[in-house]
């Protein structure tokens, strides 16, 4: 919406500014399994094309949007639609594009705090059964897990270098989530492991 204001100066304010002047022209919003509407005030662009903004010294960065949206313009709303679709993500849903990508690029890249911590256990888990040479069972009793949940956190030991390199630094897309690594871990041959995220070699690097 920002890109189709062409208003860098909006961007370019601190949060509170930006969002009151996003609000103000935003007259709806439509969400679909498959597509999202915005429809916007064209008085209310007016109003925002005239003001006059003060610089800001340090802006706040703003994320990068892969996928622009198709605009029909009509007298009385300006719309923009654009083809969606839903992914639960680590129990919340999501908004990814129709190939199943992120619309969304973050401009902060941050690592997500339960996938380090389930990383973390697995290594730290395999190591204590090398060192005690205890079964899958007996080790599940001690910490309080089934064994099931145990074979589950293990096999992210499996991850190849570049898919677990992108998942401590953060640089893995935002959609995948951590039962997406478990799937892809299944899979010895750390090339298939890319390609069952969907990302290319420089992406999981």
């Amino acid at each position: 919406m920002l890109d189709h204001l062409d208003q860098p100066n909006l961007a370019s304010q601190v949060r509170i500014t930006r969002d009151h002047w996003v609000r103000e022209v935003i007259a709806r919003v439509e969400l679909s399994p498959d597509r999202l509407r915005i429809e916007l005030d064209p008085q209310a662009c007016q109003r925002l094309a005239e003001h006059e903004f003060d610089e800001v010294a340090d802006p706040e960065p703003l994320p990068t949007y892969v996928y622009q949206p198709t605009v029909h313009k009509r007298s009385d709303h300006i719309t923009l639609d654009l083809n969606i679709q839903i992914k639960r993500h680590d129990g919340r849903r999501i908004i990814l594009a129709p190939d199943g990508k992120d619309l969304i690029i973050p401009s902060q890249i941050k690592p997500k705090p339960h996938i380090v911590q389930a990383i973390g256990q697995a290594y730290a888990w395999l190591e204590q059964l090398s060192n005690e040479g205890a079964s899958i069972t007996a080790f599940a009793s001690q910490v309080g897990v089934n064994d099931g949940f145990i074979h589950r956190r293990l096999n992210l030991t499996k991850l190849g270098p570049k898919v677990l390199a992108g998942a401590l630094a953060g640089t893995l897309p935002p959609r995948i989530n951590l039962d997406d690594l478990y799937r892809a871990a299944r899979d010895l041959d750390w090339t298939r492991q890319i390609e069952s995220l969907g990302l290319g070699d420089a992406a999981a690097q």
